[in-house]
């Protein structure tokens, strides 16, 4: 399994009837999911071969170069936890079946799933602050965290039993 090197976590609130359907929907097969993470995995690169991860890590909290330069923060990943605590129950509630319980297998991909397209679209509404003028003329616009693509293609998600 590939080492997940930037996630974030993030929890929803379902009170007691929540906790007893997760404690069913385990025990269902002897066995189940226990969680769904997204984010950037250590195997990940882009076309230079460097690991996504890093620049990831880079995007959300910031740097300073080692010529002085800044890269200010794109809170991308935390936009994303703060959407997917809005929309991931109603993802859950919608692909659970209730007759059998079912939490993992397709229903764990669906989650896996709207969670990485949530990341995805916070990485495309990200736009402030702007790229830096020098920048924008390279990319031939002002999209700050999408450049060759790369990074949005690499988050990944993975269910953990």
């Amino acid at each position: 399994m590939p080492k997940n090197i930037l996630n974030m976590k993030t929890r929803t609130k379902g009170g007691k009837n929540l906790k007893r359907f997760m404690q069913r929907a385990r025990s269902a097969e002897g066995r189940g999911v226990t969680a769904v993470q997204a984010g950037f995995f250590g195997d990940a690169e882009n076309k230079q071969g460097q690991e996504i991860a890093p620049i990831a890590a880079i995007q959300e909290f910031g740097a300073q170069l080692p010529n002085g330069t800044m890269i200010p923060e794109r809170p991308f990943m935390r936009l994303a936890a703060n959407r997917m605590r809005e929309t991931l129950p109603k993802v859950i509630r919608d692909r659970v079946d209730p007759a059998t319980l079912t939490v993992d297998g397709i229903t764990a991909k669906a989650v896996g799933e709207a969670m990485v397209e949530t990341i995805q679209t916070a990485i495309d509404d990200t736009t402030d602050p702007a790229n830096a003028a020098i920048t924008q003329r390279r990319k031939r616009g002002n999209r700050p965290l999408v450049d060759s693509g790369a990074m949005r293609d690499a988050v990944d998600h993975e269910a953990i039993e």
